[in-house]
């Protein structure tokens, strides 16, 4: 599984607002100020008609204030990946005749007896480590 995460800093600058009172005009960002639809101290669009505000980026991205792209500045980048393991338990019911054990630290085949002298196998318990 890997995941990304990609910040970046976009620059934009403001071209032009649309008058909230007919949704056509074109407004300076001067024009949009002076007439009280851009609040600058509190980064708000405001119809000045009905008094509704919303956030500068909601009205971005509503379109109604008019943007330019200036430049895109990657902050940061993180890549993660993490491995699944699925881990499977069997166990048998039927007789069985051990013939020979593999010791895990050298892969070599060990009779019975060498195997539970070593505690790689333990016949009491039928475990297997």
């Amino acid at each position: 599984v890997t995941s990304d995460l990609t910040e970046e800093q976009h620059t934009f600058i403001i071209k032009g607002v649309l008058d909230p009172r007919d949704n056509q005009t074109k407004l300076s960002l001067q024009e949009a100020i002076m007439l009280g639809v851009v609040d600058q101290n509190e980064n708000t669009y405001v119809n000045p008609v009905t008094g509704e505000k919303m956030s500068m980026t909601d009205a971005m991205n509503e379109g109604r204030v008019i943007m330019d792209f200036v430049s895109k500045k990657k902050i940061r980048e993180e890549r993660n990946s993490y491995g699944l393991i699925t881990v499977k338990i069997t166990k048998e019911t039927r007789p069985y005749t051990i013939t020979a054990v593999v010791d895990p630290s050298s892969d070599t085949k060990l009779t019975v007896n060498q195997a539970a002298s070593k505690n790689i196998l333990d016949t009491h318990s039928s475990t297997y480590r």
